[in-house]
């Protein structure tokens, strides 16, 4: 199983613990150091992220170049409902490319 979903799978159940509040954007900053110290320690995991972009893209018909989060913060009330939107949309995008899992 890739260590980043499991990580994401405790964060998603205990979001105070790791970022101190529910938020998809701190979510998003969290996302990006892991990827930053991956690269830096030449640990890079299969991109379970590979292709997530354009799904979200693809799913709310939007062609500019703002990221999945972004896009998702758009269409949520407020940061911690980006959160909860983004779980969702991650299970969705994982169901239909299982291969980003290994």
């Amino acid at each position: 199983m890739n260590k980043l979903y499991e990580l994401l799978q405790k964060i998603k159940q205990r979001p105070g613990l790791y970022l101190g509040v529910k938020s998809l954007t701190l979510l998003n900053v969290f996302i990006g150091g892991y990827a930053i110290c991956q690269s830096d320690y030449n640990q890079q995991e299969s991109n379970l992220f590979n292709g997530f972009q354009e799904h979200i893209q693809k799913k709310y018909k939007i062609s500019s170049t703002q990221s999945w989060a972004k896009i998702i913060d758009f269409y949520s009330a407020t940061d911690a409902d980006a959160f909860d939107l983004f779980f969702k949309l991650f299970e969705e995008f994982l169901k239909d490319n299982p291969e980003n899992l290994a």
